[in-house]
């Protein structure tokens, strides 16, 4: 199904960032009552600001249970069924044509009380989670990395958790712009705005101590001649690929420091970059129409140096609006997009799906179906936005069954202006905001990271949120 000729524009439902307290509050009966605002907004049709009042329901003889009231056009409502540990909640609209619309509330932040002091946050620029669960990393403006231990998900706070690093580093010059852990959990690639990648050592510690570790690079890998934009990295990690505003794509050898191939996109700086098996996909010619070879050497063939790279494929989105895919094996350019409108500012690739989504700095998202290939007149599959704020970075997140043979998408949204979201796609091309993640106070949402179940995400205030998905 081809995408209609402008985007689909979706609702935005926000709420007071401190609700979850208040309706606690009321709850436990530290306060009798209070309200609460709920504001909902759609692109080209009046807003609509209303109140909720909370108040212990008279009824409920236990005095657990609170009663929602909505006010001035919005409603709201408690959403409880199998397999909820804590409260969930809806907002409805109907002017907006918002109906039971699902918030998140994060059931754990973790804030570094040197980094994300309210007055002066240091903001978070990236982050990873490692493959085991036992530890984050963030990088920050400034060029530090932080290496920090994650809680059980057993433990849950409405409160920001004090987190000091265990190790920390200025590893960059400037702002880091890619964390990456490698599938042991015990080493973390990381890449800046300086033109250069780092190997970082990221163990546990062996015993406690009030004072960080300082990280120091047990690699560094240099060839880059401008801002590193993202990284990856490739199996078990003997391999790993970065992109750069130099509008290069790099193959390096991990083991030596060496690039094995440079992969140049003929169209400009290249602001994300995207991994995944190419699992059946086909593509139809991608001739170059300025006449730039597709990479920098001799074509094809395979390095001694290369290990699992024959089946991969790596998306690139583009500053000029476009985005590319290159066959990381055969180490050619296999699709170039047409142009649109704004710069692509992410781009993520589903292998198991087959489907490409990119996010743009006019906050337009759209999805590629590849399951048929793509070929130089492909359009979205779908194409929606909800304001102008950019999207900074976007994933996959898990996929649904409707229940009647149908299935659906979910894909996971950062944005600028600090709403960050989870849409849902269904097989036959319907958009909808299938959850609102709450919690961030109106600071942009750098990046986010779909971990099984769940849902990370941190930005300006220097906090990093879990969410269960």
């Amino acid at each position: 199904m081809m995408a209609e000729s402008r985007p689909r524009i979706l609702p935005i439902s926000t709420i007071h960032p401190e609700f979850a307290t208040i309706i606690t509050e009321t709850r436990s009966g530290v306060t009798p009552g209070d309200t609460f605002w709920v504001s909902c907004y759609k692109s080209g049709e009046p807003s609509v600001h209303g109140k909720v009042k909370v108040e212990l329901d008279e009824k409920d003889s236990a005095r657990e249970k609170v009663t929602l009231s909505g006010q001035d056009g919005v409603e709201m409502k408690e959403v409880t069924g199998p397999g909820y540990t804590n409260p969930k909640y809806a907002i409805s609209c109907p002017a907006l044509s918002i109906h039971d619309a699902p918030i998140a509330v994060p059931y754990q932040e973790y804030a570094d009380p040197q980094k994300s002091n309210p007055e002066r946050p240091q903001r978070i620029t990236t982050f990873d989670v490692s493959r085991d669960k036992t530890q984050f990393a963030t990088g920050f403006l400034d060029g530090t990395v932080g290496i920090y231990p994650i809680l059980p998900e057993t433990r849950s706070t409405t409160q920001p958790i004090s987190a000091s690093p265990y190790t920390s580093s200025r590893a960059h010059l400037s702002s880091v712009t890619s964390l990456q852990f490698f599938p042991s959990s015990k080493v973390l690639l990381s890449g800046g705005a300086d033109f250069t990648l780092h190997i970082l050592p990221a163990e546990l510690p062996s015993s406690s101590s009030s004072t960080p570790t300082r990280l120091q690079p047990a690699r560094s890998l240099s060839g880059h001649t401008r801002a590193i934009s993202n990284t990856a990295i490739i199996a078990r990690g003997r391999n790993v690929l970065s992109s750069s505003l130099d509008g290069t794509i790099r193959l390096w050898d991990v083991g030596s420091g060496q690039t094995i191939r440079s992969l140049s996109s003929a169209r400009g700086p290249i602001l994300g970059m995207s991994l995944g098996e190419r699992n059946g996909v086909a593509f139809g010619s991608a001739p170059r129409t300025d006449g730039t070879p597709s990479i920098n050497g001799a074509a094809g063939g395979v390095d001694e140096r290369e290990v699992e790279t024959q089946d991969k494929l790596v998306f690139s989105s583009l500053q000029n609006g476009t985005f590319e895919c290159f066959d990381v094996g055969s180490k050619r350019c296999v699709f170039q997009s047409q142009r649109s409108s704004a710069a692509l500012q992410t781009i993520s690739y589903s292998a198991s799906h087959r489907l490409v989504a990119t996010g743009s700095s006019r906050g337009v998202v759209d999805v590629y179906d590849v399951r048929s290939g793509l070929s130089g007149g492909s359009a979205p599959l779908v194409s929606f936005t909800r304001n102008n704020a950019s999207i900074e970075d976007i994933c996959f997140s898990s996929s649904n069954s409707d229940g009647q043979g149908g299935s659906s998408i979910e894909l996971a949204i950062a944005t600028s202006d600090g709403l960050p979201f989870i849409a849902s796609v269904s097989d036959d091309a319907e958009v909808s905001v299938a959850k609102e993640l709450i919690g961030i106070h109106c600071d942009g949402v750098r990046c986010l990271r779909s971990v099984g179940d769940e849902i990370w995400y941190a930005g300006d205030d220097g906090i990093v949120r879990r969410y269960k998905s």
